[in-house]
């Protein structure tokens, strides 16, 4: 599917049903009552919209900045492979943001898939609170790997595998 369909729709990650003033729901009571189960059943998922505004736009800006094949996945996640543009910038096999799976490469093996849809779970959880510990834990990654490049260790992925958000995705 080509990334440019997906940026025409408007931004959902789940079927989210609307939200109505008390005042609405004289005329229809069930129809609030629906959406409220739906709600209950699912809160994350309800609440996203209003709970990542930041990181919702930085998706779709890396969306509308990059091209690739896109390809959707379960639980509203999309996929895109083969991506060119900003993602091109972004120094990783794979990345996630919000729920969009990105890689410069044709396929992921599924190990990877598996840790960026944890990547995305945590995202449907903290919203934009994500950013915090992901940057904070990043600051101290950058140290911890600096000493072990320093006792002449291997810097590699340090910076990666030591982040907690990265620990907690495996």
């Amino acid at each position: 599917m080509p990334i440019d369909m997906l940026l025409d729709a408007p931004y959902s990650f789940r079927p989210v049903p609307g939200v109505r003033r008390a005042a609405e729901c004289l005329g229809d009571p069930s129809e609030c009552a629906t959406d409220a189960i739906s709600c209950a059943g699912d809160p994350f998922g309800c609440t996203y919209s209003w709970r990542a505004p930041f990181t919702i736009a930085l998706e779709q800006a890396f969306r509308r900045l990059s091209d690739g094949n896109a390809v959707p996945l379960e639980g509203g996640i999309t996929l895109i492979t083969d991506c060119k543009g900003i993602c091109e910038l972004v120094q990783a096999p794979a990345f996630a943001i919000g729920h969009t799976i990105f890689t410069t490469q044709p396929g992921l093996q599924s190990d990877t898939i598996r840790h960026e849809k944890e990547h995305v779970r945590q995202y449907e959880i903290m919203g934009d609170t994500f950013w915090g510990p992901w940057l904070a834990s990043g600051g101290a990654s950058v140290i911890g790997c600096f000493a072990v490049k320093a006792f002449g260790g291997d810097y590699g992925d340090c910076l990666h595998d030591t982040n907690i958000l990265e620990i907690l995705a495996r």
